[in-house]
């Protein structure tokens, strides 16, 4: 039962991937993207396929990881490793896996989960902050409490924005919200960076 249940998601995650790369098919490694700093990023950070080191031996931590969890995972490392942040804020469930992958990519951030009464807390406006929002149905009223806190070099991670009704509808809003700069869609999550000093521009990924 169990090996079935797993290749039943393993199919589904492929016939997921096989749309994702068929309707984002102009879209990969930065094609057309005519920033520098933009598609360095997409280049060398969302679709880098460098095997890392540390890739091994996190697989042999958490063998049970699907295909998705880890790709994500695996972004979510070199993601750290770009930000280097001071504190990574989860908003919601955190996954048992994204702690490890986040450290592994920078060893001196700090993954908190944090409740909506401790927003307040601890945080310095001077720091780079990576604020991840895992729960979309309260990713609205989290983001507005968090607002405050980010900064130029803070980063906005958004779970499962093509996933739900709700979700798209909220990513559209922080796309246009005029507080936002450079946002990224990776089908699976979305970015939105805060340095509004660069042109508001908008990227999907083909990731």
């Amino acid at each position: 039962m169990q090996y079935t249940l797993y290749n039943a998601s393993r199919n589904m995650y492929y016939l997921e991937r096989l749309w994702i790369w068929i309707t984002r098919l102009t879209c990969c490694r930065g094609f057309g993207i005519q920033s520098p700093s933009a598609y360095s990023f997409v280049r060398y950070v969302v679709n880098e396929h460098y095997p890392y080191y540390a890739y091994a031996d996190l697989a042999d931590s958490f063998p049970q990881l699907g295909k998705r969890e880890r790709k994500l995972g695996e972004f979510y490392f070199r993601l750290a490793n770009f930000a280097q942040a001071y504190q990574w804020l989860c908003c919601g469930s955190m996954p048992h896996w994204l702690a490890p992958y986040v450290q592994a990519g920078c060893k001196g951030t700090a993954v908190v989960g944090l409740k909506e009464a401790e927003l307040h807390v601890g945080i310095s406006p001077e720091h780079p902050l990576v604020v991840h929002l895992l729960d979309p149905l309260r990713a609205e009223e989290t983001y507005e409490r968090v607002l405050p806190m980010l900064n130029q070099k803070s980063i906005l991670v958004v779970e499962g924005i093509g996933y739900s009704h709700h979700a798209r509808q909220l990513w559209q809003k922080l796309r246009h919200d005029l507080r936002t700069g450079v946002t990224f869609d990776l089908h699976y999550c979305g970015l939105v960076f805060f340095d509004t000093v660069r042109p508001k521009q908008h990227y999907v990924i083909n990731f």
